[in-house]
């Protein structure tokens, strides 16, 4: 849709996505309009894959890594963890699509963890 082009075509963009490799990602996030805008770099994300587009698939990564670590409420509504693990154990996806997907998984994990709060003794 003209909506969600709209939405992925800056995201995806070269300055963004040398940007977004360079920078560590940002905080964790939870507002409305980013919920939307992980739902379209998801669909992007799996039409990609689809696809085999290896350069679309790290170009849109790469927009999700700029957008930060997502809360568990988005990643639960948008099942964006689900997408970027699937591609991060993909033994047929470039390396390079792998590494980048592994070291996002790793860090929104990491993440979400140190939020938690501790379970009862």
């Amino acid at each position: 849709t003209a909506r969600f082009t709209a939405m992925a075509a800056p995201m995806a963009s070269a300055s963004a996505t040398a940007a977004a490799a360079s920078l560590p990602a940002p905080k964790t996030v939870a507002n409305e309009s980013t919920t939307e805008a992980f739902r379209c770099l998801k669909l992007t994300l799996d039409a990609s894959t689809k696809a085999r587009s290896e350069a679309k698939i790290l170009s849109t990564l790469q927009a999700l890594r700029s957008l930060g670590t997502p809360s568990a409420r988005v990643l639960r509504e948008t099942e964006i963890g689900y997408a970027v693990n699937h591609l991060a154990k993909d033994p047929g996806m470039a390396e390079a699509v792998r590494a980048l997907a592994r070291d996002m998984v790793e860090q929104w994990r990491q993440a979400l963890r140190s939020r938690r709060p501790p379970a009862p003794a």
